[in-house]
């Protein structure tokens, strides 16, 4: 797990959700992440990521075998950020994209 400057009281991120971030931070250093807790123990079959676009952020929920987390990304334009991740994840068999 890692700790991030964010939004909020905490700051820790599970390692899917630190990859994530890392690539929006890279393309969007103005944006503002906001990690949600961490909920341990779900003993989910496999990884997941979905993406949801909201008006003021874009909510990303990160599954892994043993724990889940919703981060929240604020940015200028939440919806350019979604089309980002869209292109950058749609390849991949583990995200789960929202209409």
């Amino acid at each position: 797990m890692k700790h991030i400057q964010s939004r909020g009281d905490h700051t820790t991120l599970i390692d899917l959700a630190k990859d994530v971030v890392k690539k929006v931070l890279k393309k969007f250093p103005e944006a503002s992440v906001s990690p949600g807790i961490i909920t341990q123990g779900i003993g989910a079959k496999s990884q997941k990521i979905s993406i949801t676009p909201t008006q003021c952020c874009v909510i990303i929920l990160c599954v892994m075998k043993y724990s889940k987390q919703e981060i929240k990304i604020f940015t200028v334009d939440p919806h350019y950020l979604f089309r980002f991740l869209k292109i950058e994840y749609r390849r991949s068999a583990l995200v789960q994209i929202a209409k």
